[in-house]
């Protein structure tokens, strides 16, 4: 079962960037907290290796894990220059300010939505690979 652990992390991921960033005055504890559970929850990308090797093609697996982890590491990779583009554009004339940080990192409580959306798509594999029906087999 990987659907569920997949969606529920992306959610409850985005639920703690979305109370770090929305939620004003919060202690040092409590930023601490939510920084731990953002730290589980967000390990729930792992998932996604083997969802790509479950409902990869037969004799793919390496092209399979290499896509995935593109869109894994690119995605986390091109987020940080297009955050800073994102601020560069609305930051008033004497530098950037709070609300102007609070925008521009809005985009992380979105691609994270987006990932939760995502989730909701996916079909279920129950670990194993959809593949291994369709593959020939040889007669005993």
């Amino acid at each position: 079962m990987r659907k569920l652990p997949m969606l529920g992390c992306a959610l409850l991921s985005a639920l703690m960037i979305a109370a770090m960033l929305y939620i004003p005055s919060l202690a040092l504890w409590q930023m601490k907290i939510l920084l731990i559970l953002l730290g589980f929850f967000a390990s729930g990308n792992v998932l996604a290796y083997a969802y790509g090797h479950d409902i990869r093609p037969p004799n793919s697996a390496g092209i399979s894990l290499g896509f995935v982890n593109t869109w894994l590491i690119g995605g986390s990779a091109a987020s940080q220059p297009a955050i800073g583009w994102v601020l560069d554009r609305i930051a008033p004339s004497h530098g950037p300010d709070q609300h102007s940080y609070l925008i521009a990192l809005s985009m992380v409580t979105l691609c994270m939505g987006v990932a939760t959306l995502a989730a909701l798509c996916l079909k279920e594999t129950h670990a194993r690979d959809i593949h291994s029906e369709q593959e020939c087999s040889v007669p005993s």
